[in-house]
């Protein structure tokens, strides 16, 4: 009987013939060993300067770069491993909200409630954002940003029937992130009885700042008690 185990990658520096000398060894001792299978079809080797490796969602390459300099005036980026979001990635995400080339409104999420409708679309973007905060080119996901924050303005204007430009100016505000940056944010307040504190949830004012060390938080589904 064969099992399945999880994905993993190798880094090696050397020639083609002992990659696959390597790969070979791997699977060879995942046969006899664990009675595991190498998956042939999903199993490359990939010339990381040359090109990227695919893995786990991420673009995998060596960096190089000789305008790049540290303190010391000395090249910094070379050889090192650098880890980017996929372009194909970007694109998908943004066709869930998009049809003609053009950021739409999601006519299914009219029947929700203006403040689930914006906990929602921030609770998508944020999640993809925590994934790649690794990603070197992180940045670039503020095109997705954009896509969304439109789909989402073109959302609320639907279900309450009226303009974008109304919409911003009923639930625009200025908050600041996590890391004190202020930014313009779509937000939505939803008060109760004075016993309990108000719902507040937006969308945007996610950092797009690159970070290789970060700590990924899963509490990402706003509080509804």
């Amino acid at each position: 009987m064969l099992g399945m185990a999880d994905d993993f990658l190798v880094g090696f520096a050397g020639p083609k013939n002992e990659a696959e000398q390597i790969k070979n060894e791997i699977a060879g001792f995942l046969n006899e060993e664990l009675k595991l299978m190498l998956n042939e079809d999903k199993t490359f080797i990939t010339h990381a300067c040359d090109s990227k490796a695919n893995f786990l969602g991420y673009e995998i390459h060596v960096l190089h770069a000789d305008d790049k300099h540290d303190h010391r005036t000395q090249r910094c980026i070379n050889g090192s491993i650098g880890l980017r979001v996929p372009h194909h990635i970007k694109q998908k995400k943004c066709s869930e909200y998009m049809r003609c080339c053009k950021p739409i409104h999601l006519p299914q999420r009219t029947i929700d409630t203006a403040y689930s409708i914006v906990a929602q679309y921030q609770t998508e973007y944020r999640g993809i954002v925590q994934y790649y905060k690794m990603a070197y080119n992180l940045h670039t996901l503020s095109y997705l940003k954009y896509v969304m924050e439109v789909s989402l303005v073109k959302t609320l204007a639907s279900k309450y029937k009226t303009t974008c430009r109304k919409i911003y100016r009923k639930f625009g505000a200025t908050i600041e992130n996590d890391e004190g940056e202020k930014r313009k944010v779509i937000q939505i307040r939803v008060d109760r009885l004075p016993s309990k504190i108000p719902l507040i949830t937006h969308f945007g004012a996610v950092s797009l700042k690159w970070n290789k060390w970060v700590s990924i938080s899963d509490n990402l589904i706003p509080n509804m008690e």
